[in-house]
């Protein structure tokens, strides 16, 4: 364990300060089938660590905005904002932090405690804060990212699987800086704070895709989701990851009964190439 995490810690500070740009589309009944632009998506891997209750953690940030495209916009404005900060060697995450701006506003708190093997969950629902709410956990409310601490509501607490377990999107990091075969399958406990309990994630087959006009060899890897309750509730999801040292995510695929979602890479900067 130990050997490994410090291997993965190496090779995820190289990629410090990466910022991969995505274009998201929609294919369904509501574009007549037709694949039409709705967002835009940025992942970023912030460089150095941050002190959280007493830790040095990394942090990655996703964001999605449907604000460059103005017609999306009017019919669905969405902006989504999620940071995670997890170990530097990708065993565990501390703490991660979602807000939802539509026609209203949704933030939501997960502090993963190993001691207790629980994640608390806490929400915060409008812009007003609520004085009645029991005050979040103190080292919560250090962490300078955070816009405000006021107003959350702790809404349960869910028994972790495993004491080193994963949110969603240190999972993806954790999967792009260690080896990979195709054929193999790897198992991830993971968690959102509710009924999740871990993925499935099959390395199916080698495919060529295309990065900026150009072919590239990549990773077809299939994430399918565990909830305590049974079933992927079809929620599984194809990423293609570059077949190269840097395992760029090249491409995401989801489908379902709304339609088919994909995000395509379109700029890499800010880590050295």
């Amino acid at each position: 364990m130990g050997a490994h995490a410090s291997r993965m810690e190496k090779v995820a500070a190289q990629a410090e300060g990466e910022t991969l740009s995505y274009r998201v589309s929609y294919q369904g009944l509501l574009s007549a089938f037709l694949p039409v632009e709705i967002a835009r998506a940025t992942l970023h891997l912030h460089p150095g660590t941050e002190a959280v209750n007493d830790e040095h953690l990394r942090r990655a940030s996703l964001a999605v905005s449907t604000e460059a495209f103005a017609s999306i916009d009017a019919l669905y404005s969405l902006r989504f904002n999620y940071d995670s900060w997890f170990d530097p060697g990708l065993a565990y995450t501390t703490l991660v932090n979602m807000r939802k701006q539509t026609s209203s506003s949704r933030e939501e708190l997960l502090w993963f405690n190993r001691s207790q093997k629980i994640v608390r969950r806490f929400t915060k629902e409008g812009r007003h804060s609520d004085p009645g709410a029991p005050a979040l956990p103190g080292f919560l409310r250090q962490i300078d990212r955070l816009d405000s601490t006021d107003g959350f509501r702790e809404k349960g607490a869910f028994k972790l699987t495993k004491t080193y377990v994963l949110d969603r999107l240190a999972m993806l990091y954790a999967l792009r800086f260690r080896p990979l075969e195709s054929g193999e399958t790897i198992e991830l406990a993971v968690s959102n704070g509710k009924d999740l309990l871990g993925y499935s994630i099959a390395v199916e087959a080698r495919e060529k895709q295309v990065l900026n006009g150009r072919p590239i060899a990549a990773l077809r890897l299939r994430f399918t989701p565990r909830f305590a309750a049974g079933g992927d509730r079809g929620y599984a999801v194809s990423v293609w990851l570059s077949d190269d040292e840097r395992r760029l995510p090249i491409r995401f695929h989801s489908a379902s009964l709304g339609g088919i979602i994909e995000l395509y890479l379109e700029q890499v900067s800010g880590a050295p190439g």
